[in-house]
């Protein structure tokens, strides 16, 4: 679709957030509480909401999984 308009010579915006070097460190908790303070609210807390929510890892080392683990930190 952006090459389809870039071609057609229309206006793109886009928005790229880069949440990693800020947040590295915190907790999920955490930075909802931040956020709330600055009060953050509707789509966008939405989105950072479901961003961070069920988030899981593993480590895969030589073909041999880990279990699955749920993320409470860091952003993914």
């Amino acid at each position: 679709m952006w090459t389809k308009m870039l071609d057609s010579g229309d206006p793109i915006d886009a928005v790229f957030l880069d949440f990693r070097k800020a947040f590295d460190s915190v907790s999920h908790q955490g930075l909802h509480a931040k956020i709330a303070v600055y009060e953050i609210s509707g789509k966008v807390l939405d989105w950072i909401r479901a961003f961070l929510t069920d988030r899981k890892q593993r480590i895969v080392v030589n073909n041999c999984l880990s279990a699955w683990l749920e993320v409470l930190s860091g952003i993914p």
